[in-house]
């Protein structure tokens, strides 16, 4: 079991999540939860709705709701999910 308090972060992590709603959401039912319980005890901020722009040495400029955000930040791990594509098959 997780404990209750908070973990104070070495860094501050923000995730970044191209589609709107839940991050995570798609997890499996039976960790999910886990997952998401501790990015909260360890702070993590998280963005759904969010369109990338591009990467400079500075950090991460993207877009969301219509407003372009720039993220100073010295480290970028891309985390990227897959989507079918079937016109290649036909």
């Amino acid at each position: 079991m997780l404990d209750e308090k908070k973990i104070e972060p070495i860094r501050q992590v923000t995730m970044l999540q191209r589609s709107k709603g839940k991050l995570g959401a798609r997890l499996g039912k039976t960790t999910g939860w886990i997952h998401r319980t501790a990015m909260k005890h360890r702070m993590v901020k998280a963005l759904d709705g969010v369109t990338y722009e591009k990467i400079t040495p500075d950090g991460l400029h993207y877009k969301r709701h219509q407003k372009k955000h720039f993220l100073a930040v010295d480290t970028i791990i891309l985390c990227t999910g897959q989507q079918s594509f079937d016109e290649i098959s036909s």
